[in-house]
């Protein structure tokens, strides 16, 4: 009688540690997938939690920073970096080509071709003038997907051509991806005119790529931060 009392003490005094552990916490991911839990630890690399998904075991797990869009700890001991840590470029490739300003463009040119007052301006248009209709919502929402275009400029700021270089159909194949391909392109030839590349103090005639990384949410496309998602090495 003594054990079976003994026992019962140690389930009732453990119970709290185990099944009472408050999952307030949030991390939302670029997949735009919600984890409520318990953020343990956070540093430059990586976000620690538990998390009890059968409402029974406590699980541990770990996600890296890169894959998190957002992230909120109640804890005030928990160690929190929340500001956006910087990406460096990928160093296994080196590029001949310049990553900022929401731009990719060649080191030749002393100065990049801009929109209106550049990426905010830039971003802007295209959010408030892509047509998403519930279908194509309803095939890719949930998801962050990215797509290259290739932009030809001339030197007095036309925008020459657009190229659809690295599809979003690449990794989603739906008749919506190719549709929404066909919808950004159709916006971009409405971004003219621009201040074209220079050389010097002389305008140019330029090549360049736009990386656009996004998600659709209420009948919108939401455009994300698109640094080093790409990487060009040619012009091919």
């Amino acid at each position: 009688m003594r054990v079976k009392f003994l026992q019962l003490l140690f389930i009732l005094l453990s119970a709290p540690q185990a099944f009472c552990q408050e999952f307030t916490d949030l991390i939302v991911t670029k997949e735009n997938d919600s984890i409520f839990c318990k953020i343990t630890l956070v540093n430059e690399y990586n976000i620690f939690y538990q998390y009890n998904p059968k409402k029974k075991v406590i699980s541990s797990a770990s996600i890296a920073r890169s894959a998190v869009l957002f992230f909120k700890s109640s804890d005030t001991s928990v160690s929190v970096m929340n500001e956006q840590i910087y990406v460096e470029p990928p160093e296994k490739i080196k590029s001949p080509f310049i990553d900022e300003g929401g731009l990719i463009y060649s080191e030749d040119y002393s100065k990049p071709p801009v929109y209106g007052n550049g990426l905010i301006d830039m971003y802007a248009f295209i959010e408030s003038n892509t047509r998403v209709y519930p279908a194509d919502e309803r095939a890719l929402g949930g998801r962050t997907y990215a797509v290259l275009f290739a932009l030809t400029i001339d030197s007095l700021g036309t925008l020459q051509n657009v190229h659809l270089q690295e599809p979003v159909s690449s990794t989603y194949s739906g008749y919506e991806a190719q549709k929404l391909e066909s919808e950004l392109k159709r916006i971009l030839y409405q971004m003219t005119p621009w201040v074209p590349a220079m050389i010097g103090e002389k305008p140019t005639a330029s090549l360049v790529y736009l990386p656009l990384k996004f998600y659709l949410e209420a009948s919108q496309i939401n455009l994300l931060p698109s640094q080093y998602t790409f990487t060009v090495i040619s012009r091919d």
